[in-house]
């Protein structure tokens, strides 16, 4: 009997206890920095999106990942219970700190932040601009047919107001340029090059296509199709193409097609302008793999080869080439470091590689340019 009761009192203590060991959580995270400081902090906010994760992928959170990131992690001392450092050490290369910790978090308190942050509009809405209002994009159309729209008509200027509006919603910076003709005929190169001058994260690109079917009694079937895309100007790849069709009755001629493909851009521009800032919204949410664009402006072949062996490969950086041709060459690498203090390493890394001639020239975001000086 008495077994019986000092199990059962062992057991009544358990259930007691149960919730206090599950209310935190130990991870082992990896950190870099400059200093050690750096590295520390850098690796407990790795412990914190660790810890998130888990509430962000079981609760279809993806959408706002990095909005809750940005919230929890601003105030990452709140949620972290205490951390050790279990080793660190010192690149001889690199000069970068890399660090161990046990880190032990507050994972109740976590999950309260997060339900209260997806409860809240106001506040989630708070924490979108918060998280976007750096990130500014550029909408432009461009005219592709002899039947696309001109800029200065009504369906054009609703489709632009209406992405303009939904993206300032979501706490983007959006900029129009002023010609609305200007950009009939060019290519999307040329448009990525003018939005980099502009300090442009995104640029969108609007277009209108128009073809038409005898039907009877002289009318014609009018088909439309809006297309909106957007590139990321860093590099420079398409992440959106939305395009939305539909039809109506035209007479021929030209106004008349005009006003009819107007009246489909009108009825089909809502679906396709969400679908669009959708897309947007989950380029710069969602949890990516975080890296920095190096650009080599006029570089040679021999040079980039040196970069290549010397410095990616000797200093053991995670890179993919995304783009490499005579006097040109663009590099992901893959690093949680930020893009300024990446600059500066890669500096030094270029002198200690003997490639004196390399100097930084250009830096926008996360886009990085060493030229041949």
């Amino acid at each position: 009997m008495k077994v019986f009761k000092l199990l059962f009192y062992f057991l009544f203590l358990l259930s007691l206890l149960s919730p206090f060991c599950l209310a935190e959580k130990e991870i082992i995270v990896n950190g870099k920095g400059r200093t050690e400081q750096e590295a520390i902090n850098n690796a407990i906010k790795k412990a914190i999106e660790q810890t998130l994760g888990t509430y962000i992928t079981s609760r279809s959170y993806v959408m706002q990942g990095s909005l809750i990131y940005d919230h929890i992690s601003s105030s990452s001392a709140g949620y972290v219970k205490s951390y050790t450092v279990l080793s660190k050490k010192r690149d001889m290369f690199s000069d970068i700190c890399q660090i161990k910790l046990r880190v032990v978090v507050d994972d109740i308190k976590m999950k309260d932040a997060v339900e209260q942050f997806m409860r809240d509009h106001k506040f989630q809405q708070a924490f979108q601009k918060t998280s976007f209002n750096e990130r500014r994009v550029m909408v432009v159309y461009v005219p592709r047919t002899e039947f696309d729209l001109p800029g200065n008509s009504k369906a054009v200027k609703t489709v632009i107001d209406l992405i303009e509006d939904r993206l300032i919603k979501m706490g983007f910076r959006v900029f129009l340029p002023l010609q609305t003709e200007g950009f009939r005929g060019m290519g999307k190169e040329e448009l990525i090059n003018i939005a980099q001058k502009n300090s442009g994260d995104v640029i969108v690109m609007v277009s209108f296509d128009a073809n038409k079917r005898p039907a009877t009694d002289g009318y014609y079937i009018l088909f439309s199709t809006l297309t909106l895309k957007a590139y990321d100007v860093s590099t420079k790849e398409l992440f959106a193409n939305v395009q939305h069709r539909g039809k109506t009755i035209s007479r021929n001629g030209k106004y008349s097609i005009q006003d009819s493909t107007a009246r489909v851009a009108i009825k089909i521009a809502p679906g396709a302008v969400d679908a669009l800032v959708k897309k947007i919204v989950k380029r710069f949410s969602s949890v990516r793999q975080k890296f920095v664009l190096l650009v080599l402006k006029d570089v040679d072949p021999k040079l980039q080869n040196k970069v290549e062996d010397e410095v990616l490969i000797r200093f053991g950086w995670r890179y993919r080439i995304v783009t490499q041709r005579p006097e040109y060459m663009e590099i992901e690498i893959f690093s949680d470091i930020d893009p300024t203090s990446m600059r500066w390493i890669l500096k030094k890394q270029f002198k200690k590689a003997g490639i004196l001639s390399l100097q930084p020239i250009e830096m926008k975001g996360s886009r990085i340019v060493f030229g041949n000086i």
